[in-house]
């Protein structure tokens, strides 16, 4: 799907490039965030020794009053907030930007196939499934850049971040964070299926009751005329019920995939407080480290639980622009041959030379017909059908 979507994100590239960059830079932000909590707990209240790069860059924190060290250590949490968030701020409005132009080409190049395509293929499809596919469906090309593509490539840099600073701290407490891995990919694997077929069942039932409503607004003088009122709403009220069963079935998966995703986290939490209460018990680790390393494993659960919402994302938007691209796959009726030339600017009679026309193979309504049309004139071509002749013949 993603592949698909390149050639029309082409000129979203800049921002989304830029959104991105943005992202990693707040990443990197966040990575420190955790940090002055642990310079109040060791080294402000525990007056434990500081390292030598804090001595050198940051020497108040072993300043003899503490009011000295917490005021740097709340100058260093404010600040970190700050920076992260404008550098969040300024990328999510990137990306949405990018996302929304997106959006306006693949609305447009649907419109345009569209038009494109033949009285048969629009005979065949309701109204109501062409404007649901183009009107709605296309916005999960947004939903699938900000919801899928931007969470797993700053949740990719920010897992290996975060990974390297947890084994730096304790690599027996990092390999129990990642024994509920598992659990993770087997809740993925189960429910991704699930979440996939029913998102595309609710967006067809949607559809259909986009078109019976738009058929009964069109159709509302004969509605009234012939008082159909309660058979037509009998019958809205029916695929609403549908349509309402199927969105509720879509939302029990989606929070039965939630529920197992938090209880898979909580897990690799009580493993890591369990663990990490008998390090600091053997005098192994600080208390500000494994308070350090608690706040990294909630890091590092929001890139695996976005991993996995975005798992359950891309299936649903996934499923919508399918929908999308099957009405861009269609072949029109008439398409130009391979290699033919760009008609250019002409001016002049338009000759027609023992032409025909039919919408149906083997069914023609104009056959052998020429005429010539002079430059600014208007020709009609009258068809009737006669008691002895084919219908649909030229001419009595």
């Amino acid at each position: 799907m993603l592949k698909r979507l390149c050639p029309i994100a082409k000129d979203a590239m800049p921002g989304i490039v830029g959104g991105l960059v943005l992202l990693l830079v707040a990443g990197a932000i966040e990575l420190l965030q955790p940090w002055p909590i642990k310079w109040l707990v060791d080294h402000v209240l525990g007056r434990h020794p500081l390292s030598p790069g804090l001595a050198r860059w940051l020497p108040s924190l072993a300043s003899e009053t503490m009011v000295r060290g917490a005021f740097t250590v709340c100058v260093a949490v404010v600040a970190f907030a700050v920076l992260q968030k404008l550098a969040h701020f300024v990328s999510q409005r990137l990306v949405l930007r990018a996302g929304e132009q997106i959006v306006f080409e693949l609305r447009c190049r649907a419109f345009e196939q569209l038009q494109r395509l033949s009285l048969a293929y629009h005979d065949k499809t309701r109204v109501g499934d062409s404007l649901y596919r183009v009107a709605y469906d296309t916005h999960a090309a947004q939903t699938l850049l900000a919801s899928v593509v931007v969470p797993i490539a700053t949740g990719c840099v920010m897992l290996v971040g975060i990974l390297f600073v947890m084994v730096r701290i304790d690599p027996m407490m990092t390999m129990i964070t990642l024994a509920a891995a598992p659990l993770f990919f087997l809740t993925i694997t189960i429910f991704g299926k699930r979440i996939e077929v029913g998102s595309r069942r609710y967006h067809e039932n949607e559809t259909a009751l986009v078109a019976a409503l738009q058929e009964a607004l069109v159709s509302i003088r004969a509605i009234q005329t012939f008082t159909m009122e309660s058979a037509f709403g009998f019958r809205f009220r029916k695929m609403a019920d549908d349509s309402c069963r199927t969105h509720q079935h879509l939302m029990h998966q989606q929070l039965l995939f939630g529920g197992l995703v938090g209880l898979a986290m909580a897990a690799g939490t009580a493993g890591v407080i369990w663990v990490g209460a008998q390090r600091v018990q053997d005098g192994r680790l600080l208390a500000g480290d494994v308070l350090v390393f608690l706040a990294y494993l909630g890091m590092l659960y929001q890139p695996v639980n976005a991993f996995c919402q975005s798992a359950n994302v891309l299936k649903s938007s996934g499923a919508q622009l399918q929908r999308v691209f099957e009405v861009m796959d269609a072949v029109p009726a008439i398409v130009d041959k391979p290699g033919a030339r760009q008609l250019p600017r002409v001016t002049g009679d338009v000759e027609f030379d023992h032409v025909g026309f039919g919408y149906e193979p083997g069914q023609p309504i104009l056959r052998d017909l020429s005429f010539r049309v002079p430059p600014e004139s208007v020709v009609a071509i009258v068809l009737w059908v006669c008691a002895e002749r084919k219908p649909a013949e030229l001419g009595c």
